[in-house]
């Protein structure tokens, strides 16, 4: 009895063991930036080497920062072990009115904002600057509003007009200032989204 489990068991090991090691190298080459799904593993790039065992794969592949491309699927069915399988693809753009409004909106923006030199937009001069003045607007809208709250508690007590025209511009003050503050927050997570 011991001599069949010990048999058993050698051959359940020695089959995981070795269909472990019947591996076939693929190479994926695209001719754009992408993002390659094989099975369940993850690339970026267009160039990835991988290793696959045997049976048949899902490939699809989207080509990298464009929402709208098309995706593309394939299927490999991998037969022999220890062999070298080269897959080339090619992503294609139509050429209409859409597309060319669209590029020649990458283009502006690429010159006034997302990618400058290569820099993702967090790392650029606008980023800074929209931070700054996102700083600015919020801290003057606070400082305004605590400031026509006390002019508002000193009307109560006197019920002076002046005082309460003083209220009215504080708090106008404080809520174009918050106003810009909203659009310019609006405008950092736009452009977080679209980087």
């Amino acid at each position: 009895m011991r001599i069949k489990l010990i048999l058993i068991s050698w051959f359940l090991i020695y089959s995981i063991s070795f269909s472990q090691n019947c591996l076939t190298e693929l190479n994926i080459k695209t001719n754009k930036l992408a993002l390659i799904n094989v099975d369940s593993l993850l690339f970026i790039g267009n160039k990835t080497n991988s290793q696959v065992g045997m049976g048949k794969h899902l490939i699809k592949l989207q080509e990298f920062k464009k929402w709208n491309s098309p995706i593309l699927f394939d299927t490999i069915d991998v037969k022999d072990c220890d062999k070298i399988l080269s897959k080339e693809y090619s992503f294609h753009e139509k050429i209409n009115n859409l597309n060319l409004i669209q590029s020649f909106n990458h283009n502006l923006l690429q010159n006034y904002g997302s990618v400058i030199n290569g820099q993702s937009f967090h790392e650029t001069n606008l980023f800074k600057v929209l931070i700054g003045t996102a700083i600015t607007f919020g801290s003057t809208a606070a400082y305004y509003k605590i400031k026509a709250d006390k002019k508002y508690d000193e009307y109560l007590i006197s019920k002076d007009k002046a005082i309460l025209n003083q209220v009215n511009k504080y708090d106008l003050v404080s809520g174009i200032s918050f106003g810009l503050l909203q659009i310019n927050f609006g405008y950092l997570l736009y452009r977080f989204l679209t980087d």
